[in-house]
C-alpha cells in the first residue's frame, strides 16, 4: 500500500458528510453581555431559537436553553462557536451557530478595548474649588478620585489599572478614563 497515495486520496476526496457540513453556512447571532459579566466571567443561560425544517416542507422553531461560558476578559466581537446548534435542515443536518459578543449598554460606563470610560458632570463651583468623585466600580468597590486640577469641558483624567481585565496580560487591567462635562 502506498502511504503517500492513501493520504493524498483522503485529502483529495473528503467524506461526503464533511463536504456537506462545510457547505452549510453558519448562523450568526449577537449575544449582548453586560460589562459586569465580561469583568467577572462566568456562565450565562442563553435561550437559542432555531428553525427546524420538517420532511413535509413545514418548519418549527423550538427553543433550547444552553449554558454559555463567558471568559473574564472577553471583548466585543469575540465569537463563541456552537457546533450543530444552528438551523436544522430536512435531511437532519444542522448548521453551526456562532454567537458574537456585544456589550450590553451600561448606565455609567462604556468601554474602549480594556479601558472603561466614565462621563462625570461637575458644577462650576466644583471646578473652581476641587471635588472628589465617588465611582462604583464593576467589582463593587467604591473608587475615590480627587479632582484637584482645573477642569475644562472635554478634560480627561486617567486612573490606571481600574478598567477591564486585560486580554493579553493576565492579572492586569486597562484604565478608567473620566471624561468631564462642566
Amino acid at each position: 500500500m502506498d502511504l503517500y497515495a492513501s493520504a493524498y486520496a483522503r485529502v483529495a476526496k473528503p467524506a461526503v458528510r464533511d463536504l456537506k457540513r462545510k457547505q452549510e453556512a453558519p448562523l450568526y447571532r449577537n449575544l449582548e453581555v453586560s460589562l459586569e459579566n465580561c469583568y467577572h466571567g462566568g456562565t450565562l443561560d442563553v435561550t437559542i431559537t432555531r428553525r427546524v425544517m420538517l420532511v413535509d416542507g413545514t418548519s418549527t422553531t423550538p427553543q433550547k436553553v444552553v449554558p454559555i461560558t463567558i471568559e473574564r476578559d472577553c471583548l466585543p466581537g469575540t465569537k463563541i462557536f456552537l457546533e450543530g446548534e444552528g438551523d436544522q435542515y430536512s435531511d437532519g443536518t444542522s448548521s453551526d451557530l456562532i454567537l458574537v459578543i456585544r456589550d450590553l449598554g451600561h448606565p455609567h460606563f462604556r468601554r474602549k478595548n480594556v479601558d472603561l470610560i466614565y462621563k462625570a458632570t461637575i458644577s462650576l463651583a466644583e471646578v473652581l474649588t476641587g471635588t472628589t468623585l465617588y465611582i462604583q466600580q464593576l467589582d463593587g468597590r467604591q473608587l475615590e478620585v480627587p479632582i484637584n486640577e482645573i477642569v475644562t469641558p472635554g478634560f480627561k483624567q486617567r486612573v490606571t489599572n481600574e478598567g477591564m481585565p486585560s486580554t493579553s496580560n493576565s492579572g492586569t487591567y486597562g484604565d478608567l478614563i473620566i471624561e468631564f462635562e462642566v
